[in-house]
């Protein structure tokens, strides 16, 4: 990746942490004042738990971005065990970008999937929340990570063979600054 890009991923991975921070502090607070209502008041919050759902979807897809951002996501490792060294690049360059294609058509998928939703105006039953909204970080999350990806393809190729998520053998930051 070039310096640019690199900041550019740097910045978003900073804002998702800012997110997720802020929406797992929210989702405990909400749930537990629903709780305590509930227990004293015999009265709750009527949006607390469809609230915690909604934003549990979006600390799912987003800790799986800063997830491919940490490189600590899911990996297919069976070419880096099974092939000899001499191909091993191609083997890890293959599941790279074998898996940011797929996020990138997740993305598009998800895309339609959302503006369908847009269009018919469905909305949330307890909180009347467009649910467009709530469905935006499924193809939002699938493009950065595919995107996220493609960066790591490119670090492969300059730089060889890299096991992508693996703790035995990390890849040193040093080596994605030069891409």
């Amino acid at each position: 990746m070039t310096g640019f890009l690199r900041r550019m991923d740097n910045g978003l991975a900073k804002a998702e942490e800012v997110f997720l921070a802020l929406a797992l502090g929210t989702m405990i607070l909400v749930v537990f004042a629903d709780f305590v209502l509930r227990e004293t008041l015999n009265q709750g919050l009527i949006w607390a738990k469809e609230l915690a759902v909604y934003l549990l979807v979006w600390v799912g897809f987003l800790g799986a971005s800063l997830a491919v951002h940490r490189r600590r996501h899911l990996v297919v490792q069976a070419g880096e065990k099974w092939f000899p060294e001499r191909v091993r690049k191609w083997t890890s360059l293959a599941a790279c970008l074998t898996t940011a294609v797929l996020c990138l058509i997740l993305a598009w998928l998800g895309a339609r999937f959302v503006l369908e939703t847009r269009t018919i105006g469905e909305t949330s039953l307890g909180m009347g929340v467009p649910m467009w909204i709530v469905q935006i970080v499924i193809p939002l999350a699938f493009l950065i990570i595919g995107l996220r990806f493609l960066g790591l393809c490119g670090a492969i190729l300059r730089h060889g063979p890299i096991s992508l998520g693996s703790d035995e053998i990390p890849i040193p930051d040093s080596v994605l600054d030069r891409t």
